[in-house]
């Protein structure tokens, strides 16, 4: 055989790697999944914002029923205020032993919403104007009224940080339990 007749054999050797299409489509598929993830993750930020709020609202509500049941329940007279404002006048027997059947020494205090502070408010004492304690905050709008020995007010709180986005309105009854016989 002569040096002509042997013509080297070219091999190809096996390639290894990816084409670029095969890159492009790879990364495009990983950006769709880290899109994805970043979207529920969002999602789920959302959701657990929003419960928390809605959990927040409920504490309030219930805060605002234990304030209110400790000042009416052991009320010996319910009153609606006598200028048609948004108040309710309350009676208890301060006496040491308590006179239930005499209400003319009783204290009257007085239960108010404030629309400029959105806070409902219980006066002890209507006579010193400066001793008052806050029963709810966060208050959008309050009606109270009473009938007999019951107090009834609709409550609506307000959305906020860290409340509910929307406003919740709360309606209770209460009765006073210590009235004269």
């Amino acid at each position: 055989m002569s040096s002509m007749e042997k013509a080297p054999e070219y091999r190809r050797k096996a390639q290894s790697g990816f084409t670029l299409i095969e890159i492009l489509i790879g990364m495009s598929i990983m950006l769709l999944v880290a899109g994805m993830s970043v979207s529920f993750f969002g999602l789920i930020q959302w959701n657990t914002a929003s419960v928390a709020g809605e959990i927040f609202n409920r504490q309030d509500a219930q805060n605002c029923i234990n304030q209110l049941g400790r000042y009416v329940y052991p009320a010996t007279r319910l009153e609606n205020s006598e200028d048609g404002t948004n108040m309710v006048l309350v009676w208890r027997d301060d006496n040491a032993p308590p006179t239930n059947l005499d209400i003319t020494d009783d204290t009257t205090g007085v239960i108010y919403f404030d629309s400029a502070q959105k806070a409902l408010f219980y006066m002890p004492d209507r006579e010193f104007q400066g001793n008052y304690e806050i029963v709810a905050q966060g208050i959008e709008n309050c009606q109270m009224s009473v009938a007999g020995n019951v107090l009834r007010a609709q409550i609506t709180f307000a959305a906020g940080p860290k409340r509910s986005p929307k406003t919740k309105t709360l309606n209770v009854s209460l009765a006073a339990r210590n009235i004269p016989r």
